[in-house]
């Protein structure tokens, strides 16, 4: 009779009597510390900012006057300058000419532009048509 706290000392074999081949180790991913995964994020942000920068001026230039707008612009704009500088700006222009990408626009964007005339019509009534420079009269002399 066997006790039932030893360790089992044989190792299980196949019909044979040869030992089963050795398992696969499993792939253990490495670890970093949350230090070092703050200065990737970090370094990563910085280099979107850097190549980016055109962009995050255009979308500074395109927001309402205010405290946002002051600190997007206050920021985007000597990094788009010193991009520039050094011409870290043009691998994104590279990339955008190699895929056929527009140039991007260089004033604010229509989204940002406020309509000057409201319309002041009741719900459900027809527009009036536009006057044409034909149906204007003529000013007298």
């Amino acid at each position: 009779m066997t006790d039932v706290l030893t360790p089992n000392t044989r190792q299980p074999s196949d019909s044979r009597g040869q030992p089963p081949p050795p398992r696969p180790r499993r792939t253990v991913l490495a670890r970093i510390p949350a230090g070092h995964a703050i200065i990737i994020i970090v370094a990563a942000l910085f280099l979107a900012t850097i190549f980016n920068s055109h962009a995050m001026v255009h979308a500074g230039e395109g927001m309402r006057p205010g405290t946002t707008r002051d600190l997007v612009l206050g920021v985007a704009k000597p990094v788009d300058s010193v991009a520039h500088a050094v011409w870290l700006d043009r691998p994104r222009r590279w990339l955008g000419e190699l895929f056929g990408n527009k140039p991007a626009p260089t004033g604010p964007s229509d989204l940002s532009r406020v309509p000057t005339k409201t319309d002041s019509r009741a719900l459900g009534s027809k527009a009036t048509p536009p006057k044409s420079a034909a149906s204007v009269a003529p000013a007298a002399k």
